[in-house]
C-alpha cells in the first residue's frame, strides 16, 4: 500500500541525501511518492532538526596561494560541494553563503546557493577603507519564512568595515544590500574617537539587531536591522584569545558571549528587557 511505503519512507535517515535518490529508483510507484510536493515537508516534520551535513572552513591557502573556503564533510556520506570562486567565506545562513574578495571580477562579494549552485556577485561598497578587519551577514529577506527551503529567494547582505573617508566618521560604518533592489542603502556610521575598532569574526542574530565584536573583544556593535543604525554595547571582559558571539537557544532575546581567560572558557549571556 502507498501510505505503508510512504511511512517507510519517512524514516530514511537524514544524514544520508543518496537513500532517497536510490529508493525512488526501486520501482515507478515508489518515484511517484517521492516526487510528491507534499512528501518533502512532511520529511522535514518527522526529522524536525535537520543534520549537520558538513561545515566550511572559512580560510583556507590554495596552491595558488590565495585565500578560499572548503567544505568539509561531517560523515563519509556528506555530499561534496565545491565553493564556486576561490575567496573566503564571511557568513553562511539561510541556505546560503557570503564570499568576499572575488578575485578576477569587478565585484568584491558574492553570494552563493551551494544546493543550487547560483551565485550573485555584488559591488563593494564605496569608502571601505582597505583592512583585514570587517564582517558581514547574508540573510534570507522573506517576511515569516522557516529558512527551511528559501533557495532563490530574495536575500539581504549586511556589510560592516570602516573607512578613512572625510564623508563619514571614523569608526564603524555598515551598508545593507537588497537583492529586490538591487542596491547598497546609504552607509551609517558610529563616531568611536580617535582610535576605532574594526568589526571582525562572525556576528550573531537576535531579534532585529546584528552583533559584532569589535577589535578584541573591547566592545559589541549592534546593527538594528529595522532602523539602519548603529549602537556599542560594553563588552563583560577583554581576551587575547578569539571571542564568539551567539544567539542563546534555551532564553529568546539573549545575546551569548564566549571568551577564554588564561585556561578557563568563560560564558556570558545578555537579557533584552523590553
Amino acid at each position: 500500500m502507498d501510505d505503508a511505503v510512504a511511512e517507510i519512507l519517512l524514516r530514511l535517515p537524514p544524514d544520508d541525501p543518496a537513500c532517497l535518490v536510490r529508493a525512488s529508483l526501486v520501482c515507478k510507484s515508489w518515484r511517484r511518492i517521492l516526487s510528491d510536493p507534499a512528501f518533502p515537508r512532511l520529511y522535514r516534520e518527522f526529522h524536525r532538526t535537520p543534520p549537520l551535513l558538513g561545515f566550511l572552513h572559512g580560510s583556507v591557502y590554495t596552491s595558488s596561494g590565495r585565500v578560499s573556503c572548503r567544505f568539509v564533510p561531517a560523515t563519509t556520506r556528506s555530499p561534496s560541494l565545491r565553493p564556486p570562486l576561490e575567496c573566503p567565506a564571511l557568513d553562511c545562513r539561510h541556505g546560503r553563503v557570503l564570499l568576499h574578495k572575488v578575485y578576477g571580477t569587478r565585484g568584491a562579494l558574492a553570494v552563493w546557493d551551494p544546493i543550487t549552485g547560483d551565485r550573485k556577485v555584488l559591488p563593494e561598497p564605496d569608502l571601505v577603507r582597505p583592512s583585514h578587519s570587517y564582517s558581514g551577514v547574508v540573510l534570507c529577506a522573506a517576511v515569516g519564512c522557516d529558512h527551511r527551503d528559501c533557495h532563490g529567494g530574495a536575500f539581504l547582505v549586511v556589510f560592516v568595515g570602516n573607512t578613512n573617508s572625510n564623508a563619514v566618521a571614523g569608526g564603524p560604518v555598515a551598508w545593507a544590500y537588497s537583492s529586490e533592489a538591487a542596491a547598497w542603502s546609504a552607509p551609517v556610521s558610529l563616531d568611536l574617537g580617535q582610535d576605532p575598532s574594526d568589526a571582525t569574526g562572525r556576528s550573531a542574530i537576535v531579534g532585529d539587531g546584528l552583533y559584532f565584536l569589535l577589535g578584541r573583544g573591547t566592545a559589541i556593535l549592534r546593527y538594528d536591522l529595522a532602523k539602519h543604525g548603529l549602537s556599542v554595547i560594553d563588552s563583560p571582559c577583554v581576551s587575547t584569545k578569539p571571542m564568539v558571539l551567539m544567539a542563546m537557544e534555551d532564553d529568546d532575546g539573549s545575546l551569548g558571549l564566549a571568551g577564554v581567560l588564561g585556561s578557563t572558557l568563560h560564558l556570558w549571556s545578555r537579557k533584552m528587557i523590553r
